[in-house]
C-alpha cells in the first residue's frame, strides 16, 4: 500500500478564458430573451445563470429556443414528452427547493395535451413540434 501525500502539491493552473460573451442572433426571439435573462441575472449577481444563458446563445444553430411567444403551442421536451406550453418564466425560483438552495433560472411549464400533471423543463430542453 502506498503512503498518502503529506505535503501540499503544486496548484492546478487553469487557462483564463477571455472570450467575449456571445451576442444574440439578430431577429431570434429566443436569443433576445436569453440576453435579457442574462442581463437580469448579472444585475442580481447570479453568475451561474449568466453562464447558462451564454451557453444557450452559443448553441443557437442547434435549434430554436422556446419563448413566451410559444405559449399555447405543442412542444416536446428532451425526454420525448409532448405537451402544451403553459408559461416560460425567465427567473423562476422553485419553492420545492430548500430556502438556502433556491436560485432563479429560466423555466418552461408544460401540460399534457389530454390533461394531467404539469411538469417543468429548461426552455433550452424543449422544442416546438
Amino acid at each position: 500500500m502506498t503512503e498518502p501525500t503529506r505535503y501540499p502539491t503544486a496548484p492546478v493552473e487553469l487557462p483564463l478564458r477571455l472570450e467575449a460573451e456571445p451576442a444574440p442572433v439578430s431577429g431570434c426571439a429566443g436569443c433576445t430573451e436569453l440576453a435579457n435573462v442574462r442581463d437580469q441575472a448579472r444585475a442580481g449577481g447570479d453568475m451561474t445563470t449568466v453562464s447558462d444563458c451564454n451557453v444557450y446563445i452559443r448553441r443557437h444553430p442547434e435549434g430554436p429556443v422556446i419563448t413566451q411567444a410559444d405559449i399555447g403551442q405543442r412542444v416536446e421536451d428532451a425526454a420525448g414528452r409532448i405537451g402544451i406550453l403553459r408559461d416560460v418564466i425567465p427567473d423562476y425560483e422553485d419553492p420545492a427547493d430548500p430556502p438556502g438552495e433556491r436560485r432563479k433560472r429560466p423555466t418552461a411549464f408544460l401540460w399534457p395535451e389530454g390533461g394531467g400533471k404539469e411538469w417543468l423543463v429548461r426552455p433550452a430542453d424543449a422544442q416546438r413540434t
